[in-house]
């Protein structure tokens, strides 16, 4: 049992064979002691550690195993520590982050799968650069280049050990990279003051200066204390170089002239690998790799294969190197030396990077590479590609590192320098978060009124049809990395991926009923694949429900039977009106003919008489009288022709043969004795004015004795245009006439005169069954 007081410390109770054992701690400077006195709240966490909330001295965090305690305090210097020393609340959730409540500052959270990463920097306060360019090992301590000085981390106390700072004549020392010679000596290169050695009993010693060196260069970027030969290679702005370490003195080229002929390239990393060759990095001409055994020089670039001459890191690993450049991850096979393969930011999922400039690789014992880069760090597998990226939201030093800026310790934690410190780790003590999150709706708003988030069921009139939705996954490890998927059944066909949105909109939804469902997952990728959902009832206008819409077809339906009666009704009237009409026409037109008959021919008649009963009379000479007769005969004949052609039918000349036909059919069909059926094929619009005329009372005879005479129900009636050739056909199922007898009237004999006025031919047959016949006449 613990019992905290107001000004006495903390009480441990524990039960002993003997009774009760008590334990007082209180505020004190050890690790056996509290950070004050005053105790304000009590934790266990699922770890079976203590965490003691205090008035003044933060949280005092107790471990069994050691009984001893940490202390979790905030200051100015630490932007990773609490807020404030006043705790006034703790506890744990179902996730395992410890929420801590403050007393104005409000409320802090820790949470343990993100303090994997851990921070090493120059300076708490961040007030000055804090980027570290170049990371060296030794036994316990890392060696840390900066933009102004040389530092020492100690890794087992977690704190910087010295100031080494830089020579006593330098103000700016920015440290590029280390190597280590065999007697234990560093060369440290610079970006602005050459080449260094250190050791602690002579310090920092500049050999930059030294009149050996021709080219003076001072912006060198790497060092490599070759362990094949007692000196050091030195690579920078201007080229690669090489310094004696028995003579401390610089070395020409003149003995290995492969290297001679590449000197003077930029320079950027220098790698020895386990057969002692030496690999160099540079700026703008790709890989290049010297065997000091047989004095060979290989340069790999877009020739063959290394489509990036821009080098910054290399990885050996088996058979493999592994290549960063600013172009994606090289795999170049050392059996074969050859490149073999590449992964960029546009290789296909899953083995695409978060970025194509890798700064640097390290390598785990399950066989992942640790890509650094300017969007984080890179777990990637052979096999399974990009399995994680891990950014400043998981608790790195920046999203932006330094070119091999790396470390690993044998212990397996690795390294990693960048523009804001060293972010360090060991990928065992790495774990995925498991938490399934839940999924809750934060919000719902409908064209601009807002609903109850918890709300299942809504339904909404037509016009409330803008829907905006707002969600969450309550998984609070890392929430910028919870994502979402969403989908309205009814509108979407298939899953939105919403990344790491957290809302939903829709606008203008038609009615009808929908469900609107949301995913979630955790930062780690697990997901929550029941989610929430929302279930919507938008209703139609009254205009487009069941009820209206039948009543509208009822109403269609009552119209188009009313149409249809009506129809009915008025077609006997329309026929009857265009049979009297016709009929009045008619009796017009014979009117109009017998006055014509009897005022012009008729006067003409009664003159020609007088003329004739004037044959014998003396006063009259008979050749006057021959004279005047012809002469109105002639007036008579063509008064007669004048006549005749107004007698041609009105519609006729109107409408043409083939409508004339149609209308005159149709009038007949009006009739309840005989049904006519026309057709006609390939006619022209118009025909010579005689031959209409003649070919329509052709038909009309045809018609009117099938009328009078023929007994038939049915008449067939076609014309038929071939070969600049009429054709017209006549069939009936009346009783037939006989074709040898002599007509009994006027209406075959017409139709013969006629055909034979047109030059045509007929032919007719009759019998028992009907009467047909056949005539052509051209066109």
């Amino acid at each position: 049992m613990w019992v905290g007081t107001y000004q006495e410390g903390v009480f441990r109770i524990e039960k002993s064979p003997t009774g009760y054992r008590i334990s007082h701690y209180v505020k004190g400077n050890t690790r056996f002691d509290i950070s004050s006195n005053e105790i304000r709240d009590f934790m266990e966490d699922r770890e079976g550690r203590i965490w003691m909330g205090t008035k003044g001295g933060g949280i005092s965090l107790f471990k069994y195993s050691s009984s001893t305690f940490t202390h979790i305090q905030g200051t100015d210097a630490r932007r990773d520590g609490l807020s404030e020393n006043h705790v006034m609340d703790l506890f744990q959730d179902q996730q395992g982050i410890i929420w801590i409540g403050l007393s104005y500052s409000g409320i802090d959270k820790y949470d343990p799968a993100r303090n994997i990463f851990r921070t090493i920097r120059k300076d708490h306060d961040m007030s000055q650069n804090g980027s570290i360019f170049t990371i060296y090992g030794k036994q316990d301590q890392l060696y840390l280049g900066t933009t102004d000085r040389l530092m020492v981390y100690s890794t087992t106390n977690h704190q910087f050990e010295s100031d080494l700072g830089g020579p006593s004549s330098r103000k700016h020392f920015e440290v590029y990279n280390i190597s280590e010679d065999s007697d234990g000596n560093l060369w440290i290169v610079t970006t602005d003051q050459g080449l260094y050695r250190y050791n602690e009993r002579q310090g920092f010693v500049s050999f930059s200066n030294s009149k050996e060196n021709d080219r003076r260069q001072y912006f060198l970027y790497a060092v490599k204390a070759l362990r094949s030969a007692p000196e050091t290679w030195i690579g920078g702005h201007r080229g690669l170089e090489r310094f004696d370490l028995r003579t401390l003195k610089w070395k020409d080229w003149q003995d290995m002239p492969p290297m001679k002929a590449v000197a003077n390239r930029p320079v950027r990393m220098i790698h020895e690998d386990s057969r002692q060759n030496v690999w160099l990095g540079t700026l703008g001409y790709g890989l290049l790799r010297y065997d000091p055994a047989s004095q060979q020089l290989l340069t790999f670039d877009k020739k063959n294969g290394l489509f990036c001459e821009n080098i910054r890191s290399i990885l050996e690993v088996g058979t493999a190197l592994w290549i960063g450049t600013d172009c994606g991850l090289f795999q170049l096979d050392l059996k074969q030396l050859k490149v073999i393969r590449q992964y960029t930011e546009a290789t296909p999922a899953p083995f695409n990077l978060p970025n194509d400039v890798v700064y640097g690789i390290l390598n785990d014992t399950e066989g992942n590479l640790w890509l650094s880069s300017n969007k984080g760090l890179a777990k990637f597998s052979q096999q399974r590609g990009v399995v994680k990226t891990y950014d400043v939201t998981d608790g790195l030093q920046s999203n932006e590192f330094n070119t091999n800026c790396i470390y690993k310790h044998a212990n397996g934690t690795m390294y990693f320098g960048g523009v804001n410190g060293v972010s360090y780790f060991n990928p065992g003590a790495l774990r995925a978060n498991t938490f399934i999150p839940p999924v809750k709706m934060t919000g719902i708003t409908i064209s601009d009124s807002v609903y109850p988030p918890h709300l299942k069921e809504i339904v909404l009139p037509h016009h409330q049809n803008f829907i905006d939705f707002e969600f969450v996954a309550l998984n609070f490890s890392n929430v910028k990395k919870n994502q979402y998927r969403y989908k309205m059944q009814g509108i979407d066909p298939k899953w939105v991926q919403a990344g790491d949105r957290r809302t939903a909109s829709y606008t203008n939804l038609p009615p009808g009923s929908y469900v609107f469902k949301v995913i979630g997952s955790n930062n780690d990728g697990v997901w929550n694949n029941i989610g929430t959902t929302v279930n919507i009832t938008i209703l139609p206008p009254w205009w487009a429900t069941w009820w209206a819409r039948s009543l509208l077809m009822l109403l269609l339906a009552s119209g188009i039977y009313g149409l249809f009666r009506y129809r009915l009704v008025q077609q006997p009237r329309q026929r009857e009106a265009e049979i009297r009409a016709s009929l009045m026409a008619q009796e017009a037109e014979r009117s109009r003919f017998s006055r014509e008959l009897h005022d012009g021919i008729g006067a003409n008649l009664s003159l020609l008489k007088m003329y004739i009963a004037a044959f014998g009379d003396t006063d009259i000479p008979l050749s006057d009288l021959k004279d005047r007769s012809e002469k109105l005969l002639a007036g008579s004949v063509d008064e007669i022709r004048r006549l005749i052609h107004d007698m041609q039918p009105r519609n006729l000349k109107e409408l043409g043969l083939v409508k004339a036909v149609e209308d005159m059919v149709s009038l007949i069909n009006m009739g309840n004795g005989l049904s006519v059926f026309f057709t006609s094929s390939n006619m022209p619009e118009k025909l010579p004015e005689q031959l209409e005329i003649n070919l329509f009372r052709i038909v009309q005879e045809l018609l009117q004795n099938a009328i009078k005479h023929s007994g038939a129900r049915n008449v067939w009636l076609q014309f038929r245009f071939e070969n600049e050739t009429l054709i017209i056909t006549y069939r009936d199922n009346g009783i037939g006439f006989d074709t040898s007898a002599p007509p009994e009237g006027n209406g075959l004999l017409n139709i013969r005169n006629r055909v034979m006025l047109l030059k045509g031919e007929m032919t007719s047959k009759s019998g028992p069954q009907g009467t047909e016949f056949h005539l052509r006449v051209a066109g």
